[in-house]
């Protein structure tokens, strides 16, 4: 028979940490005080957690050596060159590269590089550097350097969600705690929105209903273009590239209503008015507060109809501007 699973005492607790002192095993604890390897590791649980911390940076280090993993700063530094934030795959791909270096898994690397000293961050956004982008978009700037701003109509896609995009403060009593910032991976509810800003031009906001496609964007997205070129003298329209927006499908139909797209430079939102306009948006549609699908979709209209007019345009005359800082800076992003 094995050793009855009861439960254990306030002394058989104490041995139980006692013997854990002396450096013996579970199987040795649980044989000297009678109990199950289980019951044990239960009352161990804290005195695991304890120890832990105070050992496990010294034996994972010591094992790193062992695997000639000395000093991540060499590993993030050395092996993967020009990478300003290697992750713990490229420097898995790095370290087995090199001759003579034993096998080790992605938790191995991550337990080594935590244990010497590295912590985990999330990646900023930046914009993309790469001198190919910048020449294109050099080009596209020094082209389009004397475009006037009332031609053109910038049009974009954008997910709103009930994430929290503020730092703003609030008044509470010494009864009444803070309210929380909720912002998570994935938020509970979102919705992508659509919208098109002219010179002297807002349209109404379009919720997209299934996947952006290229089929849906013709059926759904190009006649309101085309309804809305029709409010901006000689409009040229703008949108990213998008592969529903470059779609061969969307060329064509673009075409054949007689509409012209600027040739937008790869990887430039910083260039687009209207990018600028939803990072706003964000940040309005937070301050309401929704908290449901439906309440998501009243705050950002509510949100949208709140820019006026003469803030749309602001947004829109900045598109000159932008221009002239990429021709300053030959191209990179800022």
């Amino acid at each position: 028979m094995g050793i009855p699973r009861t439960r254990i005492t306030q002394e058989e607790a104490g041995a139980i940490k006692a013997y854990a002192n002396l450096k013996m095993s579970t199987r040795e604890i649980s044989e000297r005080v009678k109990r199950d390897v289980r019951s044990v590791r239960k009352v161990l649980k804290g005195v695991v957690a304890s120890t832990t911390r105070a050992t496990c940076g010294k034996v994972l280090a010591r094992r790193a050596r062992v695997r000639g993993l000395v000093g991540a700063k060499k590993v993030v530094d050395g092996l993967v060159v020009g990478r300003k934030y290697p992750s713990v795959r490229s420097i898995h791909a790095a370290y087995k590269r090199l001759r003579g270096a034993p096998k080790a898994c992605f938790a191995t690397i991550h337990r080594d590089i935590r244990a010497l000293g590295f912590k985990s961050r999330v990646r900023p956004k930046v914009v993309n550097d790469d001198p190919v982008k910048n020449a294109q978009r050099l080009a596209f700037a020094r082209s389009h350097y004397r475009l006037k701003c009332e031609n053109i109509l910038f049009t974009d896609e954008c997910w709103v969600s009930t994430n929290d995009n503020t730092n703003r403060s609030e008044f509470v009593s010494d009864e009444h705690p803070v309210s929380l910032r909720v912002h998570m991976k994935r938020a509970q509810c979102k919705v992508m929105i659509w919208g098109a800003i002219g010179l002297g031009f807002k349209s109404e906001l379009h919720f997209v209903t299934q996947s952006v496609t290229s089929k849906y964007y013709v059926e759904k997205v190009v006649p309101i273009i085309k309804k809305s070129l029709k409010k901006v003298k000689r409009g040229v329209l703008m949108h990213d590239n998008a592969r529903p927006h470059s779609a061969a499908a969307t060329r064509t139909a673009l075409a054949a209503a007689k509409i012209t797209a600027l040739n937008w430079p790869p990887y430039s939102p910083h260039l687009n008015p209207i990018e600028h306009l939803w990072s706003a948006l964000h940040r309005r549609i937070a301050e309401l507060a929704p908290e449901s699908d439906d309440e998501l979709r009243k705050a950002a209209i509510e949100a949208w109809d709140s820019f006026t007019q003469k803030e749309v345009d602001a947004y829109v005359l900045s598109f000159r501007k932008r221009l002239h800082r990429t021709v300053e800076l030959e191209g990179k992003p800022w």
